[in-house]
């Protein structure tokens, strides 16, 4: 693509994005504010909000020390709102009516001394940071240095803001599950495509909003513990991405562009990534696995939707970052259009493919019998061919200001093809599985907010879901004998499932604040399997053909009771579950119903604005899982045969916890503790015969339950002397629970699971910077009367910047991994380093990479569990060189 193409492109895109800004105000706010005796008041909060139910909170400034004010806003709000805001002083108001395009409004305020108890309002005296109800307001001016090229830099300077190890954000301890533009949801889960992406130097402003609401018209009425953080933009369009196009020598490629506009009126992006480089790129800021799962969701979090998998063939979709070979495309666009104040809508596309060949090499070994310890071995070279496209349409219209209508419908298709060639146990052994999925929803919601205090919410889902799956084995194994004497094995199974959701809810808030919310609904769904093992002949005791239908209606209630340092919510909800079963080939029929509860008690005490504990506890009963009804055998995996012994009991489990938390922003240290107890009353037991080249699989249910433990403890600091981050966290979780191995005798089984984590993160110290992530592993299982397995492992990775200027960088990393510590001679070093200059307009920049400098072959992994241990090791992508060039705009 040439330099005069990308100019067009951005030319044009910004006079598509442009065209919806026309009309837009650009609104001019001054004043001062003094008391009753006419006294300057410096430093006191001045909101410019939107004169709606939302009240969204569109601009924000502070008093200077004469007690004058500036705000300066474009927006197409007619009806705005000014508030003043100070500790000692009654609040003051005034309301504004924008009549031309260009308008300027010049108020003085007369506060009046208060004299009721006030709610708590910490200000850091730099103003670096206000914290006022549920939103925390930042000021970026105090909080950067200048270095932060995109969204992310600036984040990760914000005091109580964490990034965990899979990636996810969190603000004092609490997941921010959006990432908002303005106040409008772009990304969804997603958000790092825009925090990775958004140049720094378009956000004026950052706010993280705890209790966050989705749904606006809700806001204030449930309580959550979601957060969202909203990206204040400068006036104008937000144009924002890079292309990245990089060679490496033996024909290595890599492409990716990502495009953000943002204006008032359009919010889009887009992606377009190839590379054959051993999916290493595809993780940087996307999983497209991610993408896959969240793409079945028909607007609800649940996957009560989806027909279910039976085959271990979609486990390939996970491509893991070894592969040595591959050829992925992946493309997505995404667009947020308003057509008006009242209407938007959200259009998405994804489309990935991918081609890719890995080898993997494990022995296992079972132990149940220390004198005869069976030891299965297996070599394979795999084939991976996915194949993903989803579309998703969304359409959210306020049909008055206190009421709105929200529909999407969705639509996904998903094959896998994996063919492998190997020997398991010395045999030769030719694999394919294949897997297919194909998903259709429709999701409708309306919402009317009553008065300030009440709403209620009306939604209907209906899905559709079908997954044909099948195995391929050559040679097949006789399971009369257990021996390769079968040509060949032919597993087919396909599942189906139809869904519909019909649910009401109400909610209130009364004048001590109390928030209540009754939800009702109905729940049905049809799910059919059919399944077929042929080993030169059909082996009858592996035919299924089953239909389960379930009406289940269910109501649940919601109270959130706040005094005054504490806050109680019990939630209590119960459904009548109805079922009929069929079990055409057993002729097998079962008809009944039974009653489900779930019932909740949680408690939330602040010491202060810094200190708060919470605790939990809760009785759950759930229906019996969709995939233990069927009898007869499945086969799973290449060796690995399942059935279930048929029953409809519900399932019950208990569990409570604790929490404490401690954060203060002002000085940038948080710390949590806690423990989770949960006993599963009933539970399905697994019962294991394993031979040399077979493992059949029972599962039933039985009153021997399961027991889980665990304790947490975190700690963040910013130690400002050394510029440096650090972050603390450790576990301990014990596991109690039964099974049976090749025996008749039931196995009472503990495992103990530690892990901690150091990470120190450092800004900016002279010319240099550094990362370093250290995390430690232990896992223990015990087993009455037989020896248990442990490993230890342990992970560094060391990064290390030199940053002569703003346009030149030197990244070295060192990644070591000890996958077991009782044998070093499985460690893994990798080094890799990567240069990189930006030209002076810092719209080019030119990197040039070294990965896997050391040429490790390959990645060993140990895994244990109560009966066997497991050593692997995958090949690793080879040595490499390689030359990027990226635009950036």
């Amino acid at each position: 693509m040439t330099n005069s193409t990308i100019r067009l492109s951005i030319f044009l895109f910004t006079l598509l994005s442009t065209s919806y800004c026309n009309s837009q105000s650009e609104v001019t706010i001054v004043g001062t504010v003094k008391d009753t005796a006419q006294n300057v008041i410096p430093y006191v909060d001045v909101l410019l909000k939107q004169n709606d139910s939302t009240q969204k909170l569109l601009a924000f400034a502070s008093t200077d020390q004469y007690g004058q004010f500036k705000l300066l806003k474009q927006t197409e709000a007619k009806s705005l709102l000014v508030e003043i805001s100070a500790l000692a002083y009654q609040k003051a108001q005034q309301y504004l009516e924008v009549t031309q395009a260009n308008q300027k409004f010049s108020l003085n305020f007369t506060l009046e001394d208060r004299t009721e108890l006030l709610e708590e309002v910490e200000v850091k005296v730099e103003n670096s940071v206000v914290v006022k109800n549920d939103t925390t307001v930042f000021n970026l001016d105090k909080l950067t240095d200048g270095t932060e090229r995109v969204v992310i830099d600036i984040l990760k300077k914000l005091p109580g803001f964490t990034i965990e190890p899979d990636g996810s954000y969190k603000f004092k301890g609490k997941k921010i599950t959006r990432v908002l533009l303005d106040g409008d949801d772009l990304f969804v889960n997603n958000y790092r495509i825009g925090t990775d992406n958004i140049n720094a130097e378009h956000i004026s402003g950052v706010e993280a909003i705890e209790n966050h609401e989705d749904n606006p018209l809700l806001q204030g009425l449930s309580e959550t513990e979601n957060v969202a953080i909203n990206l204040q933009f400068k006036p104008g369009l937000s144009l924002s991405g890079k292309a990245d196009i990089g060679y490496g020598h033996k024909d290595r490629y890599y492409l990716n562009t990502t495009a953000i506009a943002i204006t008032k009126k359009l919010k889009g992006f887009s992606l377009l990534t190839y590379n054959n480089m051993g999916n290493r790129r595809s993780s940087d800021y996307f999983n497209p696995q991610t993408q896959i799962l969240q793409a079945r969701d028909a607007g609800v979090s649940t996957q009560q939707y989806q027909a279910d998998s039976y085959i271990d063939a979609d486990g390939s979709l996970s491509r893991a970052q070894s592969f040595v070979k591959n050829n992925e495309v992946f493309g997505s666009l995404n667009l947020l259009p308003k057509l008006n104040e009242t209407t938007t809508i959200r259009l998405n596309i994804d489309y990935l493919s991918d081609k890719a060949i890995q080898e993997n090499q494990s022995t296992t070994i079972i132990n149940t019998d220390p004198n005869n310890p069976i030891i299965i071995e297996q070599f394979n070279k795999s084939s991976v061919k996915p194949r993903y496209f989803n579309a998703k349409t969304m359409y959210n219209k306020y049909l008055t200001n206190k009421s709105s209508i929200f529909t999407q419908f969705n639509f996904s298709k998903i094959s896998n093809t994996q063919q492998q060639l190997g020997i398991l146990n010395g045999s030769p052994q030719e694999e394919t599985s294949l897997y297919k999925g194909y998903f259709i929803a429709n999701a409708t919601k309306y919402t009317h907010r009553l008065q300030n205090n009440s709403a209620y919410f009306i939604e209907s889902a209906i899905a559709f879901s079908e997954k044909p799956e099948s195995l391929l084995l050559r040679p097949g194994i006789d399971y009369a004998t257990n021996q390769f004497n079968a040509i060949e094995n032919r597993q087919e199974v396909y599942s189906q499932k139809q869904s519909l959701d019909l649910k009401g809810s109400y909610y209130k808030k009364n004048k001590l604040d109390h928030k209540w919310n009754i939800h009702g609904g109905l729940h049905y769904f049809k799910n059919t399997v059919n399944s077929s093992l042929i080993q030169d002949q059909a082996l009858l005791s592996a035919q299924n053909s089953i239909s389960y239908n379930v009406l289940r209606p269910n109501v649940k209630i919601d109270y959130f009771i706040p005094l005054e340092k504490l806050e109680i919510r019990p939630v209590i909800s119960g459904e009548l579950y109805n079922y009929s079963y069929t079990d055409n080939l057993n002729q097998t029929e079962k008809k009944g119903n039974q009653f489900l509860t779930d019932a909740r008690l949680n408690l939330d005490y602040k010491f202060s604005k810094k200190h708060r504990l919470s605790a939990r506890i809760s009785h759950n009963e759930t229906a019996p899982n969709e995939q233990n009804l069927y009898q007869n055998y499945i086969l799973m995996t290449n060796r690995v045969l399942q059935q279930n012994t048929l029953n409809f009991d519900k399932l019950s489990s208990n569990a409570m916890g604790a929490n404490y938390y401690f954060n203060d922003l002002f000085r940038d240290i948080g710390a949590s503790a806690g423990f989770s107890y949960a006993k599963n009353n009933n539970a399905y037991l697994n019962s294991y015969v394993i031979n040399q080249d077979v493992t059949y699989l029972s599962s039933f249910l039985q009153d021997k339950g399961a027991e889980n433990r665990s304790v947490n403890v975190s700690l963040h600091k910013f130690v400002n002397f050394i510029r440096t981050r650090i972050t603390l966290s450790g576990s301990l979780r014990n596991s109690h629970y039964y099974n049976l191995v090749n025996t008749a005798a039931l196995r009472n089984n503990k495992s103990n699971t530690t892990s901690g984590s150091l990470n120190l993160s450092s800004n900016l110290i002279g010319k240099f910077m550094y990362e370093n992530s250290f995390n430690y592993g232990k896992t223990e299982y015990y087993t009455q009367n037989s020896p248990g397995f442990i490993n230890e492992n342990l992970n560094n990775r060391l990064s290390l910047f030199y940053v002569p200027s703003f346009r030149f960088r030197i990244k070295g990393e060192l990644d070591y991994t000890l996958p077991n510590i009782d044998d070093p001679s499985n460690d893994r070093l990798t080094l890799n380093t990567i240069i990189t200059y930006e030209n002076k307009k810092k719209s080019m920049t030119y990197k040039l990479e070294g990965m896997n400098l050391l040429n490790q072959q390959q990645n060993f992994n140990v895994n244990t569990t109560d009966y066997s241990i497991t050593t692997s090791n995958q090949a690793l992508f080879e040595r490499y060189v390689l030359m990027t060039v990226s635009f950036r705009f």
